[in-house]
């Protein structure tokens, strides 16, 4: 993530033959600087994030005492660690404000809390399904078929044929009853966002510390490709789940919980278009403030600055998404199975449904 965000901010530079980072004035000489170039702005942008931040930390805490005071079960842990999200992003955003240089570390604390709620919102579709399936007892086997007959109910689907990949496909795909097989490969694609993730952040300041220039421009522009292409399967792989289990956990609010993931995390994406074409046309070319003095023709701390301070107020509208989307009334003791658990079952059945499959293929073989 590192790589990516280096990427992002232009502060890969090459000198004498040698990588150098770039990233921009200490905290004591950004303030004076602000305070005697832009004083109202600068301390507009302070207090209101400030407070946005305080808002949001608090809200955190809120909910997740109401979820402590709610009966223990699995499903109440997970509700909790859905509220790290929003908790991150307040605190990346109030870091990059009072400093530009720690733009980098804002970037890496949002991409990983975004794939630790993608997985987590995962977890809370399978252990939902072992409570909305209700089968006759909570064998591990029993709740893994009664997971797939519950979703098949409705006959075929085009399971397949999801945004955002192939939503314009649905045409192109059969309809088919879901299997064991299909949900367990539509979890390891949103799991293997969290490993993506977790191993470039690693890597990729390794790289930007420890290679040659060349090396490190080369692996940057890689690493990004690979992220993306990770983010992207990893969405479809939720949606697939998403959309094959709608209409079985419709009174469990799903959409509106992957809105609550994903509704800030497109916003930040078009603000960030539109705050780099504001600062860019209307900025004064005089003001110093929130200028790396190295790159002075550079723009990029004066866009994370305000950004950040964006992403502050959206992190409050996040943690109230977040806390409606997954309300303390919603947990139950009533013995919502652990995701490993059900994951296991399902294992179960796909080894009974590929057994099946390849005596059948025997028996149209012999005749």
């Amino acid at each position: 993530m590192f790589v990516v965000a280096m990427a992002q901010h232009g502060h890969v530079h090459i000198e004498d033959g040698m990588p150098s980072l770039h990233l921009g004035p200490r905290m004591g000489q950004f303030f004076q600087e602000c305070l005697e170039d832009n004083k109202g702005p600068f301390i507009f942008s302070l207090v209101l994030g400030t407070l946005a931040v305080t808002v949001t930390l608090c809200l955190v805490v809120k909910q997740i005492l109401r979820l402590r005071a709610a009966p223990i079960c699995v499903l109440r842990e997970c509700y909790g660690r859905m509220m790290i999200m929003p908790g991150a992003w307040a605190v990346s955003a109030i870091l990059t404000l009072v400093c530009p240089r720690s733009a980098v570390l804002s970037e890496l604390i949002r991409g990983q809390s975004e794939a630790f709620a993608l997985y987590q919102f995962m977890n809370i579709i399978f252990m939902i399904l072992s409570l909305a399936s209700t089968p006759e007892n909570n064998s591990e086997e029993a709740i893994g078929w009664g997971v797939i007959r519950a979703i098949n109910d409705e006959g075929p689907k085009p399971h397949m044929a999801v945004p955002p990949l192939f939503c314009c496909c649905v045409s192109c795909f059969p309809s088919h009853l879901m299997s064991a097989k299909l949900l367990l490969r539509a979890a390891c694609l949103v799991r293997q966002y969290v490993i993506l993730m977790f191993l470039i952040s690693i890597f990729g300041l390794w790289v930007i510390m420890a290679a040659p220039a060349e090396t490190a421009l080369k692996m940057k522009s890689w690493s990004a490709v690979v992220l993306k292409a990770s983010a992207m399967t990893a969405v479809y792989g939720l949606f697939v789940l998403y959309k094959s289990t709608h209409d079985l956990l419709h009174d469990w609010s799903t959409t509106k919980k992957f809105i609550s993931i994903k509704f800030v995390i497109g916003l930040s994406v078009i603000q960030g278009k539109l705050v780099s074409w504001l600062i860019h046309r209307f900025r004064h070319p005089e003001r110093t403030c929130l200028l790396d003095p190295k790159e002075p023709e550079s723009l990029e701390w004066v866009i994370d600055h305000w950004i950040a301070m964006l992403i502050a107020v959206e992190s409050v509208i996040m943690v109230l998404l977040t806390s409606s989307a997954f309300p303390v009334e919603e947990v139950q003791s009533a013995k919502a199975q652990p995701c490993a658990f059900v994951e296991m079952s399902l294992e179960r059945v796909r080894d009974v449904e590929e057994t099946y499959a390849d005596v059948a293929s025997s028996d149209s073989a012999d005749e």
